[in-house]
């Protein structure tokens, strides 16, 4: 596997492990790790203290965060909290996966429709903001997020791009992302 491949699947797995972490999403190769994983939960659970509690500084939340619905802003749905089991016990978790925990993620407002270009385009021009997939990478600021030792890609590499999808022709293995995600220097929300 090329160096490129190597960074290209350490950011499409921090990108999925943070969608994951915010969503308590955690999928299992077997049924076995499963149970096992149920079984940690349960054992690792505990029981509510003081410990448990949100610290006193986030108590105090934007209107938008509400302790429950009131009045929908135009536009958007209350997605109500709940709790989950963040974390992981199998054998190839990484360090900071490690240990279980519970993690209550509150209420919140979010749109009812995905943000099209159209929208995000007016965004842009208003806040003159620009996405990551815009920007050269900073090599600095990458390797913090990379197992070290990890060598620097060629610096024609390191170019405003993005991951985009290209599906395969058949089944694949699962094992090398490679085979439906490129990196596509150019890419991002202008050029899809």
């Amino acid at each position: 596997m090329t160096t490129m491949s190597k960074l290209i699947g350490a950011i499409i797995f921090l990108a999925a492990l943070a969608v994951g972490a915010a969503w308590g999403i955690r999928t299992f190769s077997t049924r076995r790790a499963a149970a096992d994983h149920a079984k940690a939960v349960a054992q690792a659970t505990p029981t509510p203290s003081a410990t448990t509690q949100p610290a006193a500084c986030c108590m105090i939340l934007p209107k938008r965060f509400a302790a429950g619905p009131t009045t929908a802003p135009a536009g958007m749905v209350w997605i109500p909290g709940g709790q989950f089991t963040m974390g992981s016990t199998t054998p190839d978790a990484r360090p900071d996966e490690r240990p279980l925990h519970p993690v209550k993620v509150s209420g919140f407002w979010m749109d009812q429709t995905d943000v099209t270009n159209a929208r995000f385009r007016k965004f842009v021009e208003a806040t003159h903001y620009v996405t990551t997939a815009e920007k050269k990478p900073d090599w600095e600021e990458m390797k913090k997020q990379l197992p070290p030792g990890t060598p620097k890609p060629p610096e024609e590499q390191l170019v405003a791009a993005s991951i985009v999808f290209h599906a395969p022709p058949g089944p694949v293995p699962l094992n090398d992302i490679s085979q439906w995600w490129a990196w596509v220097p150019g890419a991002d929300w202008r050029h899809p």
